[in-house]
C-alpha cells in the first residue's frame, strides 16, 4: 500500500526489489514478475534492466517461461555488466544453463558455466560460486566426466556458503554420492549419501 506514496526512488526500488525476490520465493511468479517489470520500467539511476531482469528472468525460468526470452536475458546480462552487477549477470547466466540442463543442451550449459567462471569467482559472492560449481558438477556427471564432477562438487562445497543448508551443498553431495556409487566406493557412498 505504502507504495503508492513512497517518493524516495532508492527505497522504492528496494521494496520493488523485496517483493518480486518475496514472491519468486513462495513461487508466485506472476506477481514477482510484475513487481520485477516496475523496476525495469522506473530504471533508477540506470539500474532496472539489471536490477529488475535478473528477477524477471528468475521468476520467468522457475514458471517455464524463459525459453522464448533468451535475447531478453542476454540484453540484462549486458546490462548487468555494463554497471558491474556481475553477481546479477550470473545468476541470470545459472537460469540459462539450468534451461540448457532441461533442453539437453549440457555442453552448452558447461560451456556458458565454465566461460564465466573466473569472474564469478572474482565477485566472492559464496552463494553464487557454490550454484555454479554444484551446477557444473551435475552437469559433468551428467557427461560422464566423473573427475570432473568431483572437482566442482567439492569447490561447491568448500567454497559455498558455510553452516548453512544450500540447494548448491545438496546438489555437490548428491554428485559425490552418485559417483562413488557408480566407482564402488561403498564407505564414500554412504558417507556422501548421509551427507546429501
Amino acid at each position: 500500500e505504502s507504495l503508492k506514496t513512497l517518493s524516495d526512488p532508492d527505497a522504492r526500488e528496494q521494496a520493488l526489489g523485496v517483493a518480486a525476490l518475496l514472491y519468486n520465493q513462495v513461487e508466485q511468479y506472476s506477481l514477482g514478475l510484475e513487481y520485477a517489470e516496475i523496476i525495469i520500467k522506473e530504471d533508477w539511476q540506470g539500474r532496472g534492466t539489471c536490477k529488475g531482469g535478473q528477477l524477471k528472468f528468475e521468476a520467468l525460468y522457475k514458471s517455464g517461461q524463459l525459453a522464448n526470452q533468451l535475447d531478453a536475458a542476454d540484453a540484462a546480462i549486458r546490462a548487468c555488466s555494463a554497471i558491474g552487477e556481475f553477481v546479477r549477470a550470473n545468476l541470470i547466466r545459472t537460469y540459462i544453463a539450468r534451461l540448457y540442463v532441461e533442453q539437453n543442451r549440457l555442453e552448452d550449459a558447461l560451456a556458458l558455466l565454465d566461460a564465466h567462471h573466473t569472474e564469478v569467482a572474482s565477485t566472492r559472492y559464496s552463494m553464487l560460486i557454490s550454484e555454479f560449481d554444484a551446477l557444473r558438477a551435475h552437469i559433468a556427471n551428467s557427461l560422464g566426466r566423473s573427475q570432473d564432477a568431483k572437482r566442482f562438487a567439492k569447490s561447491a562445497i568448500t567454497d559455498g556458503v558455510q553452516n548453512q543448508y544450500t540447494e548448491p551443498l545438496v546438489t555437490a553431495y548428491r554428485v559425490l554420492y552418485e559417483i562413488a556409487r557408480a566407482e564402488g566406493d561403498a564407505a564414500a557412498a554412504l558417507d556422501y549419501h548421509e551427507k546429501f
